[in-house]
């Protein structure tokens, strides 16, 4: 019954989706109460030409999709309000606009750039195979965003409820507003790589909307809501497992969204499908006295710290795990390839020579000389494949252990010169995997 729980990627993926939903259940209930839901939408396909952009520059690197993200992110928002304040278009109208075509220029970018990343998993996710760079984006991006709510919670309530009598009192009423705003751009890259652009913003809108015709109470709608995208994930996450060729980042918002139809038919605030008449309830007087809103507020803040350390206690289990993990450098991908069957997740490798460029012939860069530096482990093809993997190793001053993968395999000579491409040989690739396997 629990045997998903015996994979790795599973185990990666349950953390994964914990983490966001504890980031994403805060952003995504204010969404719906400030009415911001399909801002929200618009700023998941915002962000797509930076990642982009940025993917296209740097590869799938982590810190330059954060940066490319939010640079396109807030210059679509502050673009958008640009176009409300010169022109006759309304500020809905102009980010609508806005989003499609950026969200068109990414996906243009992505495919005239020949990217190796499908389309497929570039719009909805591979929650399945994320790295550690991303479980820690996913970790500090939770962390981030619920130490803010912490600090801001009381202006984001009152400009929620009633902006005109905040701007009154407030010197800066944009503040909240624009790091609000923020923070949902910063949820929306974290969850890109896991739910990909189009499915990211549905983890973040579903179970808050859903939540919000059960809840009247402000405290218990964001308990409901972080519980109801929890539950959205796993039970995607599971289905699946279980249920051939279904990726598992739809399945987690169908399930959002079948909770949602759910909660819209039976809920206390929506469809009552057992009365034609909505009633109202009962008048008799304040319920709870005039200090019940502060109390409210305190309660509410001690919720979102418990939340706060949930995801800090996630994120500091994770981070043991990917402290042991042995760091391999690999000469060239095809090698690399093998390197990782054989070390797994207990292992992060890094490959020097991609399949695109010609290992014969190769220069390597800083970003090489730098990952030979820290490895611990280095695997070479030998035969004179890598002309300059030797003085690359020595002059790097790494102390990295260096293995020879083609130890104990007898070359093939072609025209009097031996054949470094010993791996074409079936026989050959078991050797590689020994040595590599007791290296």
């Amino acid at each position: 019954m629990f045997e998903w729980l015996d994979y790795a990627f599973m185990k990666r993926a349950l953390f994964a989706t914990s983490l966001l939903s504890v980031s994403v259940a805060p952003v995504g209930a204010f969404l719906v109460l400030r009415r911001l839901s399909l801002a929200g939408e618009a700023m998941a396909h915002a962000i797509v030409p930076g990642i982009v952009i940025a993917f296209v520059i740097a590869g799938l690197s982590v810190f330059s999709m954060i940066v490319g993200g939010l640079i396109a992110g807030v210059g679509v928002g502050l673009f958008s309000v640009l176009l409300a304040s010169k022109t006759i278009i309304r500020e809905d109208a102009s980010l609508a606009s806005m989003y499609l075509l950026a969200l068109a220029l990414g996906i243009f970018i992505l495919s005239a750039a020949g990217s190796a990343v499908p389309l497929k998993s570039f719009l909805f996710g591979s929650i399945l195979g994320i790295g550690d760079d991303t479980l820690f984006l996913i970790g500090a991006t939770a962390i981030i965003t619920l130490i803010s709510f912490v600090i801001m919670l009381r202006p984001l309530i009152v400009s929620t409820i009633d902006p005109i009598f905040y701007e009154s009192q407030s010197p800066r009423p944009s503040v909240v507003g624009h790091w609000f705003m923020f923070l949902v751009v910063l949820n929306l890259i974290g969850a890109f790589k896991a739910l990909g652009t189009l499915m990211a913003v549905g983890l973040m809108i579903l179970p808050a909307t859903a939540a919000r015709y059960w809840i009247s109470t402000i405290t218990c709608y964001l308990m409901l809501t972080f519980a109801l995208a929890l539950t959205s994930s796993w039970a995607g996450l599971i289905i699946s497992f279980y249920v051939p060729k279904v990726p598992s980042g739809p399945a987690i918002v169908l399930v959002a969204g079948g909770i949602f139809i759910f909660s819209l038919l039976f809920g206390p605030h929506g469809f009552r499908l057992t009365s034609h008449i909505r009633r109202r309830p009962k008048t008799s007087g304040r319920k709870g006295g005039p200090n019940q809103p502060e109390k409210e507020y305190k309660l509410m803040k001690r919720l979102i710290s418990y939340l706060a350390v949930y995801a800090l206690s996630l994120a500091l289990f994770i981070a043991p795990a990917h402290a042991k993990k042995l760091k391999v450098v690999a000469s060239f991908s095809i090698l690399g390839d093998m390197v990782r069957q054989v070390t797994g997740d207990h292992a992060s490798v890094t490959t020097i020579v991609g399949p695109d460029a010609d290992a014969h012939v190769y220069t390597p860069s800083v970003e090489d000389a730098r990952a030979v530096t820290q490895a611990n482990v280095i695997f070479v093809n030998g035969l004179g494949f890598e002309t300059w993997s030797k003085t690359l190793i020595e002059t790097s001053g790494t102390k990295a252990k260096v293995f020879v993968a083609t130890q104990g395999i007898t070359p093939l000579k072609v025209e009097g010169e031996i054949d470094p491409h010993a791996w074409n040989a079936l026989p050959n690739g078991v050797i590689y995997i020994r040595n590599i396997a007791k290296a």
